[in-house]
């Protein structure tokens, strides 16, 4: 039996030859979609068959024989893009060893030297949301950017407007963030609703990084309210997507309450606001501030793969950076709840052209949470 070292972090693993340790796993698409979701196998399960510990590097092959990009989890999963066709199998082949560095289009981080902005993205969008430096300035919801083409670009965004000078607000190329959020949800924020007062969360406190890429970028944010409530909020977006996963909780909720999320509704596009209570979403089409001449409509939702209390337009009682209300999706709260919907966008200069299109893709995301791919794991050969 052949013995390999590998060099990972500073440590020596060793593994045993790839011929005698790999698996064959697969992939069951349950829906008449096709469909480009992360698959994910349990880690320790794959690990156990393999004879290996989880820390051992594991690369991934597809039926023909390619290496494909996979991803460990800080939460036990393997994940592998499938892209099994309508009620199809797909499969693949685990082995140890060291994975080829594959380009990674799912990335994020703190960026302190732009006031604590947590920024992350993927091949379909950038987000942002608001860190300490800026509570005295009181921001809120989460941001937008649009982005022109898969590779990372939010580096470069971001070194542009800091050290060259050029605003990130007008697209050069690459995307912008022309997506107008001040005192509001933004894009997807969640807050408590008692009686007719919005709970917003202001800036986030602390933030752990605990998946970065190459396939899913997760983040759990806490954040901390005057009366003592406290906020965590658990982002993840996977590669190919383009929704955003959010799951959160309150500690310190005193009485009824409900949690809601949503998107502000601008005034320069009042009426452009869809609720779909059949199929669960909330959706806007955003005029970035501009004539779409010139910017284009970015194109935002909520979704929620439960059914919730109530889908509705809700009023701002004054307006506020160019907000005149929100659309959301509102549920009752119960301490020790967890609250889990989806945010996301796409945008007309890139991938999404119009608001048919856009609905299209929310209500094929949630037929495909609805019915999440099927897994197997075979043997060990």
């Amino acid at each position: 039996m052949h013995i390999r070292s590998f060099l990972v972090g500073g440590l020596l693993l060793y593994g045993i030859g790839l011929s005698a340790q790999s698996l064959q796993v697969s992939v069951q698409n349950p829906i008449h979609l096709n469909r480009r979701d992360l698959a994910q196998f349990p880690l320790q399960e794959i690990c156990q068959r393999l004879g290996v510990g989880t820390d051992t590097p594991l690369r991934m092959e597809n039926a023909d024989g390619e290496e494909v990009p996979c991803q460990k989890t800080h939460d036990g999963w393997l994940l592998v893009q499938s892209s099994a066709r309508p009620e199809e199998e797909e499969t693949f082949r685990v082995s140890v060893g060291l994975p080829h560095p594959f380009p990674c289009q799912v990335s994020g981080r703190v960026y302190p030297d732009r006031m604590d902005d947590l920024g992350w993205e993927n091949d379909r969008n950038a987000w942002r949301v608001y860190g300490p430096a800026l509570r005295k300035d009181n921001p809120h919801g989460i941001d937008c950017f649009t982005k022109t083409q898969p590779l990372p670009s939010l580096d470069s965004l971001y070194q542009d407007m800091l050290h060259r000078g050029i605003s990130y607000h007008e697209n050069h190329g690459l995307g912008m963030d022309a997506y107008s959020v001040g005192p509001t949800l933004g894009c997807g924020a969640p807050a408590l609703m008692q009686g007719d007062s919005l709970l917003y969360a202001v800036v986030y406190d602390k933030v752990e990084i605990l998946d970065n890429g190459p396939l899913r970028f997760t983040a759990r944010l806490t954040y901390r309210h005057s009366d003592g409530r406290v906020e965590t909020r658990l982002l993840q977006q996977d590669k190919g997507t383009h929704l955003v996963r959010c799951a959160v909780s309150y500690t310190g909720v005193q009485g009824k309450a409900d949690v809601i999320s949503g998107i502000v509704v601008h005034k320069d596009n009042p009426e452009a606001y869809l609720i779909n209570r059949r199929e669960q979403y909330v959706a806007y089409a955003d005029n970035l501030g501009s004539p779409k001449t010139r910017n284009g409509q970015l194109f935002v939702a909520c979704l929620y793969p439960t059914r919730v209390k109530r889908l509705q337009y809700l009023p701002l009682t004054q307006e506020t950076a160019g907000g005149i209300g929100h659309v959301i999706g509102r549920q009752h709260y119960h301490q020790g709840d967890t609250f889990v919907y989806y945010f996301g966008s796409g945008w007309s200069g890139y991938d999404v052209p119009t608001m048919h299109v856009w609905q299209t893709l929310l209500c094929d995301y949630r037929q495909c949470l609805l019915h999440p791919l099927q897994t197997a794991i075979g043997e060990r050969e």
